[in-house]
């Protein structure tokens, strides 16, 4: 019997990694000959900087460091930089989830069939944002990657290695200059003081193609833009002067925004659909006060949670959750968040899983938030409820209030730890290897 359920779980095993293979390169196909999309877009600003004139088409929202790392998807030919982007990001996402787990493991191990299991879960949870950004041949992922890397580096104690990968992650996307903070509060000094030296050498970077005029004439458009960007006091955010206010934008501030104003008949914001209802009618001014103080507040609450040190948070085995925290609000934290910039939420989602499939008292409950946020994210696409359904959907920021109540499951419900003990074996007396401990969410001493 036991040998027949074995032949049936690997068999289990064998159609969902077949289906997952068969998704990757259906969804490999149309990614590279089939899409027109941001990656392009990114192919340009690469070729304007091998031109030597960057943000001659744009883009000054972007840090001339992304601007020249762009230049090596622009420099092959198109179907060859997407072939290499795509496959490139998947192989780089398949390390982030084995680093994932190798580090989650080492609080609570797991079986092989729960590993499995727990990355199946967490690959439907995240399917509409995996496929959104593949659709762009991975761009996201690779921010995935450094965050992944800088977060493992942190881990084995290599903090110069971990601020290249932080400060990479920096310029590749503004708002990763949250792990800044974040390091310091965890009284990682050298990480954070690596992080800064390192952002320093990308932004000299350039000069070496461009020249220090080019450079520094690129590093203040940049800077220009940001003011702007800064300077611009509404609740529900948008990107001035270069594209209004979205429905699709699920940052945490447009997701707040959201139930405090109300737009007109013909506003970009209003949906003309039997679902969509606007709950608040604050006045804009007020509406942005409140929307900062809230996110203020969960930043606070956020850093009170995680008060002890980076040190004690490893003894507790709070290190992976945190982390994951930190890759979650460097797409959430940003004033524009579109669906692919979700997939650095994948190492939460991953962690949930597993504490869902590990077998303990709190694991049913776990699986519940799971399947919920699960069932959220994925039936509520265009391929299921229509477009203006989905739409209308979107409004209300499902997504984010689905990753948030797995936030707040990885934060307050976490595994029971396994750890090795000591015991003294005499004769034949049976060995138990490992002992369960409950965690209370307090900090090692």
């Amino acid at each position: 019997m036991s040998n027949f359920a074995e032949l049936a779980s690997m068999h289990g095993r064998r159609i969902v990694i077949g289906v997952a293979v068969a998704i990757l390169l259906v969804e490999a196909y149309i990614a590279i000959f089939r899409r027109e999309n941001d990656f392009v877009f990114h192919r340009q600003l690469g070729s304007q900087f091998l031109l030597g004139t960057p943000y001659a088409l744009g883009g000054d929202w972007y840090p001339l460091p992304r601007v020249m790392i762009n230049a090596l998807i622009a420099a092959p030919p198109n179907y060859v930089a997407r072939g290499l982007s795509y496959f490139g990001a998947v192989l780089l996402l398949a390390w982030s989830a084995q680093r994932w787990n190798r580090w989650a493991g080492e609080t609570r191990a797991l079986t092989s069939g729960q590993t499995f299991a727990a990355l199946s879960a967490a690959g439907v949870v995240l399917l509409p944002y995996l496929l959104r950004d593949l659709d762009e041949c991975g761009l996201q992922l690779f921010l995935l990657f450094f965050l992944t890397a800088g977060g493992w580096a942190l881990h084995r104690g290599r903090s110069i290695q971990a601020g290249f990968w932080l400060a990479t992650a920096a310029v590749y996307k503004v708002v990763p200059l949250v792990c800044l903070p974040y390091l310091l509060w965890k009284r990682r000094f050298t990480a954070a003081v690596a992080t800064v030296a390192w952002i320093g050498v990308w932004l000299v970077a350039p000069a070496a193609w461009l020249g220090w005029d080019a450079t520094h004439a690129g590093h203040q458009r940049f800077l220009a833009r940001s003011q702007v960007t800064a300077a611009h006091r509404s609740a529900y955010p948008e990107v001035i002067g270069i594209e209004p206010p979205k429905v699709q934008n699920q940052s945490l501030q447009a997701a707040i925004a959201r139930f405090l104003v109300s737009v007109p008949k013909g506003h970009p914001l209003y949906v003309e659909h039997p679902l969509f209802a606007q709950l608040g009618n604050l006045p804009d001014e007020t509406a942005y006060r409140l929307v900062r103080g809230l996110m203020l507040a969960l930043a606070l609450a956020l850093a009170w949670k995680f008060r002890g040190s980076w040190a004690a948070t490893e003894t507790s085995g709070a290190q992976p959750t945190e982390w994951a925290t930190i890759c979650l609000f460097c797409a959430l934290a940003g004033p524009v968040c579109w669906k692919q910039h979700l997939v650095v939420a994948a190492p939460l989602v991953l962690l949930v899983a597993r504490g869902a499939v590990a077998g303990d008292r709190r694991s049913r409950l776990r699986l519940v938030v799971l399947m919920g946020a699960g069932l959220a994210i994925v039936l509520t696409r265009h391929g299921i409820v229509g477009r203006e359904a989905a739409i209308a959907l979107m409004s209300y920021k499902i997504d984010v209030f689905a990753l948030l109540a797995l936030l707040a499951t990885a934060i307050m419900i976490p595994a029971d730890r396994i750890q090795p003990t000591l015991r003294i074996v005499r004769g034949d007396e049976t060995i138990e290897p490992m002992q369960r401990v409950e965690t209370t969410g307090r900090r090692a001493a």
